[in-house]
C-alpha cells in the first residue's frame, strides 16, 4: 500500500511533506511520538535523521546520523483546545500561554518543529478566542527571540568561537543554529559566559540541527559568550549563536482568556 501511495504522491505532488511519510514522501517529517507538544522522550536529544519508516510511539528522538541516513525532522503536534482535542468543540478551554511557551521550548528550541492545529469552528471560520490565541502566541515568539543582544558565527574550519556583547549585560538564554546542508553535523557542544572576566559554564548539550534554545536558570550579566564543539561526525559546515534577555521572554503581558 505505501509503495502505491509513494507512487502517487511523487506523480502528483513530489514535493509535499508528509507527516510521519517514511516511505510515502521523499520529504517525510518525523511522528514525534506524543500529541502533547513535548516530543518523547522530554529533553531530547532531537535528530533530523531516523531511521523508521511509518515512526512508533518513542521515536521522538530520531537516529544518529551515523546510525542512519534518512533525513526525517521531527514534528511535533498539539492542539489548541486543551484535552487534546483536534476538532473545534465549543466552550473548551484553549492552552494558556505558559503552556504555549513550554511547547515552543520543547519543539522548536529542541530541533523539532512545532505543529499547532488550526479547528474550525461550525462556521467555517476560527473561533475569535483562539484567532487571539495563536496572534499572541505569535506576538511572544517575535518579542522573546525577534532582537538578539548579539549574534556571532563559527569560523570556517574552526571548533569554537567567542561572541561579544556591546557592554555588559543581563542574558539568561542563546540560540543556537547549526547549517544542516551537509547533513547534521554537531554532536555535543558547550557554552560558557565570561562573567566579571572569568569564563564560566552556561548550557551543554547533545545535538543542535535547525535551532537549540538553551535558558539559564537564573540570569547573568555578562561581556561575551564562548561556543565551542565538543564532539562532531564531521567539521561543522556553520553555527550560529544569538544572545537574548530575561526580560522581552516574559509571557504575563501576553495572556488571554481561555474560554
Amino acid at each position: 500500500m505505501c509503495d502505491r501511495i509513494g507512487a502517487l504522491v511523487r506523480s502528483l505532488q513530489p514535493n509535499a511533506a508528509a507527516f510521519n511519510g517514511g516511505g510515502v514522501s521523499d520529504s517525510p517529517v518525523r511522528w514525534c511520538g506524543t500529541e502533547g507538544g513535548i516530543p518523547v522522550p522530554t529533553g531530547g536529544p532531537v535528530w533530523s535523521t531516523a531511521d523508521c519508516g511509518w515512526c512508533p510511539d518513542g521515536s521522538g528522538t530520531g537516529s544518529p546520523p551515523n546510525v542512519s541516513d534518512s533525513w526525517y525532522p521531527s514534528g511535533v503536534d498539539v492542539t489548541l483546545q486543551q484535552g487534546d482535542r483536534w476538532f473545534y468543540m465549543p466552550g473548551v478551554a484553549v492552552h494558556p500561554i505558559t503552556d504555549l511557551v513550554q511547547f515552543y521550548h520543547h519543539s522548536v528550541g529542541m530541533n523539532g518543529h512545532l505543529e499547532i492545529d488550526f479547528a474550525i469552528d461550525r462556521t467555517g471560520r476560527v473561533d475569535p478566542v483562539h484567532a487571539k490565541a495563536y496572534a499572541q502566541f505569535g506576538a511572544w515568539i517575535a518579542s522573546c527571540y525577534g532582537s538578539p543582544l548579539a549574534v556571532g558565527g563559527l569560523p570556517f574550519g574552526a571548533t569554537s568561537f567567542v561572541v561579544a556583547l556591546p557592554a555588559a549585560a543581563s542574558i539568561d538564554r542563546v540560540l543556537l543554529q547549526e547549517d544542516q546542508s551537509k547533513g547534521q553535523l554537531i554532536v555535543s557542544y558547550v557554552v560558557e559566559a565570561q562573567v566579571n572576566g572569568a569564563w564560566q559554564p552556561f548550557s551543554s548539550g547533545v545535538t543542535v540541527g535547525a535551532k537549540r534554545i538553551d535558558i539559564a536558570a537564573a540570569p547573568v550579566t555578562a561581556t561575551a559568550l564562548r561556543v565551542a564543539v565538543t564532539e562532531a561526525f564531521a567539521t561543522p559546515t556553520a553555527l550560529t549563536a544569538s544572545i537574548f534577555a530575561p526580560e522581552p521572554c516574559a509571557t504575563s503581558p501576553f495572556e488571554y482568556p481561555l474560554v
